[in-house]
């Protein structure tokens, strides 16, 4: 009788999980579909095919050019970090996952202060225009505070990138079977062993990294619209933030169902691919945060301290430079062309005192965002364990959520909203409803943090999923032949197990959530802006101290998540060895 009350009480969490999935995550996908339904005109666009060609060219090249160049690059820091006895390994590899949290306005912002125009090592090709361009003087000479092309946009994202081409790689090499390397070492030697077993037992990995960074990389309108690359998500955001003219017989909503239908078709085919790499190596991926126990595979010997350098050279340039250009742009005055440390702390002081209360907010947020989010995936995981429908209905949208670009879903949560508005004023007759304050006139972060939850559920599905699945079965049928209700379940079986990872996922969601724009910007309330977004618009008038020391402060935010993810793993390892 227990096990039967048991059963049917998860059965009903199981359709209440369903019910508002299907509003949070199946009510805007719906929509964006409609809106793609209504307005058929809107699929001439294809016969575009010049304006078509440019989007997808750049969006190929880009995506393109950052794996190729990251991939191998990240796969040999990564066996080096992960299976050598390299000096100081451990805290190399925390620095690299520290990397994975910088938020593209940042690193975008330390670039340009680096390289760009003013900046204390500029490039010559870092800064083009187009001679056509309205700001090119007829001298020649041009004014742009911003670099503009496929070059800086390429380098912006493959700094943004590498960090998690290392990580993911790492992992993939680190689970690979110690007792099939051994054999194809005793048998080939080392050229053997890497060649025959630890690269292609790594693969699965390697492939879901070059996914995930393709993804992030093409569905991302930071770097594209500071440097005016036109991509297939960065024409979704133009045309909703400054349309073309209508063309005769069109409406000004159509003008962005067009951008809509170029971009939308090729996120749904590469989510399409993803799902069928996804369900033939499922189970080949391996536990993002699950520890195994350490196997050098290669002895460096005298080439230890030369692998070291490289290792380094590299953190200098993903994390050392875009740092120390920030910290320079502060106390930069143009005029003098000097560093003033004055003007630097003058700097840093003005942001502090005017600043830090919006960051404060916008910190408190991301983590009470992030926990939400852990805790909830980690639910969702716990009941989808034993219903494939439930499993398939969450990995289904987390596909589509991954796949589609940031301004499509934040142009789908906006007209849910309006849809959501519209029903309630229906009912009370009224404009002025819980829903209209909360999600339309504000001030509310609530569109916000439903944009970003979404844009990151599926790194969170990715994070615990493996971990839930892995628990064993035996400890389920035991608890419920005891008679244990879903809640005791829940927490003698899934939370004891799961814990570590949801706290870790719950830290990478707030440290990711602090840098995401290219969805959440297009559906906030006023007066309810993330800081992150209040950095984007700063940095259209280019580096100067303010914006430095914003970006400064926006990166010691993350840095305080970071330590706290850190703080987290420590605590665990110590209450593992007691």
């Amino acid at each position: 009788m227990g096990c039967f009350i048991s059963e049917s009480l998860v059965t009903a969490q199981r359709r209440i999980l369903a019910a508002i999935w299907l509003v949070v995550a199946g009510l805007p996908l719906g929509v964006l579909a409609l809106e793609l339904l209504r307005h058929p005109a809107a699929w001439r666009v294809w016969t575009e095919w010049h304006r078509v060609f440019l989007l997808a060219k750049n969006s190929f090249l880009l995506v393109f050019a950052v794996c190729l160049i990251g991939l191998p690059l990240g796969t040999a820091a990564a066996f080096l970090l992960y299976r050598t006895d390299l000096p100081g390994r451990r805290l190399l590899r925390r620095i690299v996952i520290l990397a994975l949290f910088i938020p593209l306005p940042v690193l975008v912002s330390a670039w340009q202060a680096t390289l760009g125009s003013g900046g204390w090592w500029t490039a010559p090709g870092w800064s083009t225009s187009d001679p056509n361009d309205p700001d090119v003087a007829p001298s020649g000479i041009a004014w742009k505070p911003w670099a503009r092309g496929m070059p800086a946009a390429i380098w912006v994202h493959l700094c943004a990138s590498l960090p998690w081409f290392i990580w993911l790689a790492g992992i993939g090499l680190t689970h690979v079977e110690r007792p099939l390397e051994e054999d194809a070492l005793i048998h080939g030697g080392l050229w053997r062993a890497i060649g025959s077993a630890t690269l292609p037992r790594a693969a699965p990995a390697l492939l879901a990294a070059t996914a995930w960074v393709g993804l992030l990389t093409v569905n991302e309108i930071t770097v594209t619209d500071m440097m005016q690359v036109p991509t297939l998500a960065e024409e979704v955001y133009v045309q909703f933030a400054r349309p073309d003219p209508p063309q005769p017989g069109e409406q000004g909503r159509d003008v962005l169902a067009r951008a809509l239908a170029v971009a939308v078709p090729p996120s749904l085919l590469f989510g399409v691919a993803i799902a069928w790499c996804w369900r033939r190596w499922e189970d080949r991926l391996p536990p993002l945060f699950v520890a195994r126990e350490e196997f050098i595979l290669v002895r460096l010997g005298q080439w230890r301290w030369l692998g070291l350098a490289l290792i380094l050279g590299l953190l200098l340039i993903l994390v050392g430079i875009p740092v120390a250009s920030l910290l320079w742009r502060t106390g930069h005055t143009p005029s003098a062309a000097e560093w003033s440390a004055h003007r630097s702390s003058a700097s840093l002081r003005h942001v502090w005192n005017s600043q830090s209360l919006f960051v404060g907010q916008s910190l408190a947020n991301a983590i009470a965002l992030g926990a939400l989010v852990a805790l909830a995936v980690g639910w969702a995981c716990w009941l989808a364990r034993e219903r494939r429908w439930l499993r398939d209905m969450l990995f289904g949208t987390a596909i589509l959520l991954v796949a589609l670009p940031g301004p499509a879903l934040g142009i789908a949560l906006k007209d849910t909203i309006a849809i959501l508005i519209d029903a309630e004023s229906a009912v009370l007759r009224s404009r002025t409803g819980p829903l209209f304050r909360v999600l339309y006139s504000g001030p509310s972060l609530a569109p916000v943090d439903w944009a970003i939850g979404l844009r990151l559920f599926p790194c969170a599905l990715a994070l615990l999923w493996p971990v839930v699945r892995s628990i064993p079965r035996e400890l389920f049928e035991q608890a419920r032949l005891d008679g244990a209700s879903p809640w005791h379940e829940w927490r003698l079986v899934v939370w004891p197990e799961s814990a570590r990872v949801i706290g870790l996922a719950a830290t990478a969601v707030a440290a990711l959530a602090l840098g995401e724009i290219s969805a959440s910007k297009l559906v906030e309330t006023p007066g309810g802006q993330s800081f992150a977004h209040e950095v984007f618009q700063q940095m259209h008038y280019g580096v100067d101290n303010h914006l430095a020391a914003m970006c400064l402060l926006l990166l010691s935010a993350v840095a305080a998540l970071g330590a706290a993810g850190l703080m987290v793993e420590y605590l665990w390892r110590k209450m593992r060895r007691n």
